[in-house]
């Protein structure tokens, strides 16, 4: 999937990348704060490869993409960590 994700470790650096691949190489438990602004379903194209996140062919695929992502956010978040989500549909 290419949506990027920014995340706040105990460092606080940022990291950005491909949301799976940067959240499943790191450590459960370790993140203060995700902030992500994925892309929406079928609004843009950004020409990140055949796996892009919003170039689903259904909106259920999409939602499915989603979850995965989500689940590794909410792995990685501490207990007292929060997750910030912009997101909408036209």
């Amino acid at each position: 999937m290419s949506t990027q994700v920014g995340l706040c470790a105990e460092t606080w650096r940022i990291v950005e990348g491909d949301a799976l691949t940067v959240l499943r190489g790191m450590e459960g438990g370790s993140v203060h704060c995700v902030v992500t602004s994925p892309p929406f379903w079928a609004q843009r194209r950004y020409h990140a490869g055949p796996q892009e996140l919003g170039a689903e062919a259904t909106v259920g695929e999409y939602l499915a993409n989603q979850v995965a992502v989500f689940r590794e956010v909410r792995r990685v978040l501490r207990p007292d960590g929060t997750c910030w989500v912009e997101i909408g549909e036209s």
